[in-house]
């Protein structure tokens, strides 16, 4: 599902208008969005001033996210940092691509959890410390192992939904000020 509105009468019912409907909250409730295709936790505001608030912490990198993706073949070592320059392919919207002259810094920190050696698929925890468009997507295929059934960087192979789900979100209310902490099981 749709994190906000697209383009066209088919692309109008989406999650920003179901928390409108339920809640007759802000235009605007999300906070940051997911890709369609992936699944799990978002953050939402029902105010305008808990939306700033949450915002801002989001530009400040004040609120943590991780994710779970299952990716193709066997990462060597056990953790690390990926920084790469990404933009927008402007001739193949919506694909990213890497560009160290043009494009912006995307850091994101991962970890091996597992590894299936019948599927050679290893599961990963993966942590962006920045939040550029298919960050983690495009993070995975340039280490060479790509998330699978992923139809922008995959290996060509669709079969199922996109293994990549966000896992954990932890932030500080913005009424409040309790340390809020959400975490899914993970489901691959």
């Amino acid at each position: 599902m749709l994190a906000i509105e697209g383009k066209g009468p088919d692309k109008q019912d989406c999650i920003a208008k179901r928390v409108r409907d339920l809640y007759g909250t802000i235009d605007q409730p999300c906070i940051h969005r997911l890709d369609q295709a992936t699944s799990g936790l978002m953050v939402l505001a029902i105010t305008q001033d808990a939306h700033d608030r949450l915002s801002r912490d989001f530009e400040e990198r004040r609120i943590k996210k991780e994710y779970i993706a299952k990716v193709n073949g066997k990462m060597e070592t056990h953790t690390g940092t990926i920084t790469i320059k990404q933009r927008l392919d402007v001739e193949n919207r919506p694909y990213q691509i890497v560009d160290d002259v043009n494009g912006k810094i995307a850091v994101t920190e991962w970890r091996k959890l597992k590894y299936d050696i019948y599927s050679d698929t290893s599961i990963l925890s993966l942590t962006p410390h920045t939040g550029r468009t298919h960050q983690l997507r495009l993070a995975c295929k340039e280490m060479g192992h790509p998330i699978l059934n992923d139809p922008l960087y995959g290996n060509g192979e669709i079969n199922g939904d996109l293994m990549l789900q966000a896992v954990s979100l932890s932030f500080t209310h913005p009424e409040t000020g309790e340390e809020m902490n959400f975490t899914l099981d993970r489901e691959f």
